[in-house]
């Protein structure tokens, strides 16, 4: 029987693109048949456009499952994140898979996923790579202090085990606790719902990358060896104001996707540019820092001249 390798991602229209680069990394760096679910709201029904696109071109295995995006309307917000990241909570439920490994959408693999999907879950509900940026200390939710937290970017999923341990219904009620004070909304419920029942993974299966809070040379040292980077904050790889080097090797991939719509985000505000200025010293790139510098002076003349 030929082996197949589930993965599921949640996005909506606005991480479509973005999903789309995930999943075709995983393609290219499987040499194992893989099954992708992706689970997206059924407002957006008749929006999807480039993941179709993807799935044709690549001829993929993959389904796109609609859910009701009325089960969060009243869910917090958090930062930068929407209430799409609540619907991994719905996933032992709307997939029929014993084990599925779970994807974020701002992430690239970059190494067969058959070691991780393989990996024995010896009795635990969900397998995971520790936060490396101490998530467990913004978290409002206490646990018991030998739970290590994990970050939910990468997971791996014991669906059978889930459902019959009513997974989404314990983490609404989780959410119902805690919802006014979660600063990263399904990533704290989670690490309470598998309170000291999470299998650690290496961390080389969810390689965290703060993308303008590292130099180019951190950037090369942290992923050497990654087998998943993993894009956490809100700068992101399809951004323009992006640390440069992480900016042309995550568009290097997109050409190599070949799918012409999906373009980067261009820089449109004064906050864009401080921004690629402040990565451009950390890179000692200052002579570029100081030309963007000198534009954004100018553009600020500019604009106090005008009023």
């Amino acid at each position: 029987m030929e082996k197949i390798i589930p993965v599921v991602l949640c996005f909506d229209k606005a991480y479509e693109d973005w999903a789309c680069v995930s999943i075709y990394s995983a393609f290219l760096n499987t040499p194992t048949k893989i099954k992708f679910y992706c689970l997206v709201p059924d407002s957006d029904s008749d929006k999807l456009n480039s993941v179709k696109l993807l799935k044709e071109k690549y001829q993929l295995d993959l389904e796109i499952i609609y859910f009701d995006v009325q089960l969060f309307e009243n869910w917090r917000l958090v930062a930068h994140f929407s209430r799409i990241t609540y619907a991994r909570f719905l996933i032992p439920e709307l997939i029929n898979e014993a084990k599925i490994i779970y994807l974020d959408s701002d992430l690239l693999v970059l190494q067969g996923l058959d070691k991780l999907y393989d990996t024995d879950l010896s009795g635990h509900l969900i397998a995971g790579v520790q936060d490396a940026y101490g998530g467990e200390k913004f978290s409002p939710i206490s646990r018991n202090s030998d739970d290590i937290y994990i970050n939910s970017g990468v997971l791996l999923l014991d669906l059978n085990s889930l459902r019959n341990d009513s997974f989404r219904e314990k983490c609404t009620a989780l959410y119902e606790i805690y919802k006014d004070y979660l600063k990263m909304p399904d990533q704290c419920i989670i690490n309470k719902y598998a309170e000291n029942k999470k299998l650690i993974l290496d961390k080389s299966w969810n390689i965290q990358i703060p993308a303008n809070l590292i130099s180019k040379d951190m950037w090369e040292s942290e992923t050497m060896g990654a087998a998943i980077i993993h894009f956490i904050y809100d700068t992101k790889p399809w951004m323009k104001w992006c640390n440069p080097p992480i900016f042309n090797f995550y568009w290097e991939l997109v050409q190599r996707v070949g799918l012409p719509n999906i373009k980067p985000i261009e820089i449109t505000t004064i906050n864009h540019m401080i921004a690629l200025a402040n990565i451009l010293d950390l890179n000692k790139s200052f002579e570029d820092s100081s030309k963007l510098k000198t534009d954004l002076i100018n553009l600020l003349i500019k604009n106090l001249s005008e009023k």
